[in-house]
């Protein structure tokens, strides 16, 4: 944590300029704790709610007795992990979690597992399942019965298939190192919204790296502070009017970089154009990566000296929205592997 005075004093001189631009009184705050633990030397970042209740035995070590890949349809795009892994349901339709697309809450998917055959090395994030009261959206709250639990007996990894997206949170959630770069929170979207659009698109990048994301069973009990549910609805408005545009919009796009950090700023810009993002979130983007270069955390990697030579250079979008940005001069035309070993 960051208590003491010359500890803060020492990691604002570093990373003084991403610090700046993160909003005072969003949950992107998070952002500035991610980075303190990553310029400080951890392996693993375990992202986690202020009302969770850790149960006893849990890691990633104990979890799971077998790995399960998920799949469905192809032409649905999008999974809904909770049926798999003992959610209830209301007559015909599963529970579902937040951010999970509302067109396909009544489409038939067909979600199914097969048995894991990869390396299991490759599974780069880790979200724990919450039991009593489970990540769900607003619509849910106000609609269905609440608290539930899932299979308790279920010890099954679940790894999301590359080419399939799934929701996943801010609340139980492990990043290895091999993903540390795709803990950015967006900020000029809600809190309620931010973690999710970030879980969709750092599913997108993972695949270009043939790394893949993986539920557990329920790692804690979520003994939920006071929310009002109309309120967290509301916040919810782009989850409900943009998650579907938003995954066929990753599913479509092309990478035009070679590395971690050029598919991130391209990315985060081609989001800004079809105004998933604002313009800030582009700009805070790039001081999450360079902040990355002025530390260990590169190893020496040809790609932090790229970035140290990177300067804001003005141009005009490469496509016909008639916006203009600050794009990071560098073009990141290095191999994959040197932004961080996956």
């Amino acid at each position: 944590m960051l208590n003491l005075k010359e500890d803060q004093e020492k990691f604002h001189t570093e990373v003084g300029t991403f610090v700046n631009k993160v909003p005072l009184n969003h949950f992107g705050r998070k952002n500035i704790g991610y980075l303190y633990a990553i310029l400080n030397g951890a392996n693993q970042i375990f992202d986690f709610d202020d009302d969770n209740f850790l149960k006893t035995g849990n890691s990633l070590s104990t979890a799971a007795s077998s790995i399960m890949e998920m799949h469905v349809k192809q032409e649905c795009l999008v999974g809904n992990p909770y049926p798999l892994m003992g959610a209830p349901f209301a007559g015909n339709v599963p529970a579902w979690p937040r951010g999970y697309p509302l067109e396909k809450i009544k489409s038939n998917c067909s979600e199914y597992v097969q048995r894991f055959k990869r390396d299991k090395s490759i599974l780069s994030v880790f979200q724990f399942l919450a039991d009593v009261d489970p990540d769900v959206d607003g619509i849910f709250r106000l609609t269905r019965d609440i608290p539930f639990s899932f299979n308790s007996n279920s010890k099954d990894v679940i790894a999301v298939s590359p080419g399939l997206f799934v929701p996943f949170n801010a609340q139980a959630t492990v990043f290895k190192y091999s993903s540390f770069w795709s803990l950015f929170l967006p900020t000029t979207v809600h809190g309620r919204v931010s973690d999710i659009w970030r879980s969709y698109i750092g599913q997108r990048v993972l695949w270009e790296f043939g790394s893949q994301i993986a539920f557990l069973p329920p790692g804690v009990d979520q003994i939920r502070n006071f929310h009002y549910p109309l309120a967290d609805m509301n916040a919810e408005k782009d989850l409900y009017e943009k998650a579907m545009s938003l995954i066929e919009l990753l599913a479509d796009w092309v990478p035009s970089a070679t590395s971690v950090a050029g598919m991130l700023e391209d990315l985060y810009i081609v989001l800004y154009e079809h105004d998933v993002i604002e313009i800030q979130d582009v700009s805070l983007l790039q001081e999450w990566l360079l902040a990355f270069a002025k530390e260990s955390a590169f190893k020496g990697t040809r790609e932090k000296a790229a970035l140290l030579r990177c300067a804001h250079v003005r141009q005009k979008f490469p496509r016909s929205s008639g916006k203009s940005i600050l794009f990071l001069s560098c073009k990141f035309r290095v191999p994959k592997l040197d932004f961080w070993p996956i």
